[in-house]
């Protein structure tokens, strides 16, 4: 009985890092976000992760579900969905879209656009790599409209 229980936790650590070995469901309400989670065959939800925040604007998963991203208005924390674990933070006041490449390589912010006339438009899209939360690339990006699509179809390969 005891080799099974260490061979099932061998083969989890095996799972590439990008893999959610359980499903997970990110739940914002009046007491702040949780990350819940079901055993496939069972009724009862059991709470994995829970964030006491009033001020969460944005949630996101990753396309693959391995990462989450939650933002309260100070900054971006990403999880893995694998140890429920901050990853990285990233201190961003004005996010207000939050999106993944289409194959998670990457990470993209988006702050409204504002400029003062006669200065420089400071950037507003921001681009990290999804594993490290490292700052790969910024851009000016006036229209919030399609502000991802035009981004990853027209500009970047990734």
């Amino acid at each position: 009985m005891a080799s099974a229980s260490a061979t099932s936790v061998q083969s989890q650590s095996s799972l590439p890092q990008n893999t959610c070995t359980v499903p997970l469901l990110g739940v914002r309400g009046p007491g702040g976000v949780q990350l819940v989670t079901s055993p496939v065959h069972s009724e009862s939800v059991e709470k994995v992760l829970s964030h006491d925040v009033e001020n969460c604007r944005l949630t996101c998963f990753s396309r693959s579900g391995h990462q989450f991203v939650m933002g309260d208005g100070t900054k971006v924390q990403v999880y893995c969905c694998n140890t429920r674990h901050v990853l990285y933070e990233i201190n961003k006041r004005k996010i207000c879209a939050i999106k993944y490449s289409p194959n998670d390589t990457y990470l993209l912010l988006f702050e409204p656009f504002s400029a003062v006339p006669g200065e420089e438009e400071p950037p507003n899209l921001f681009i990290y790599k999804s594993d490290t939360g490292e700052l790969v690339g910024q851009y000016v990006q006036k229209r919030q409209a399609d502000w991802c699509d035009q981004l990853i179809y027209e500009k970047l390969n990734f």
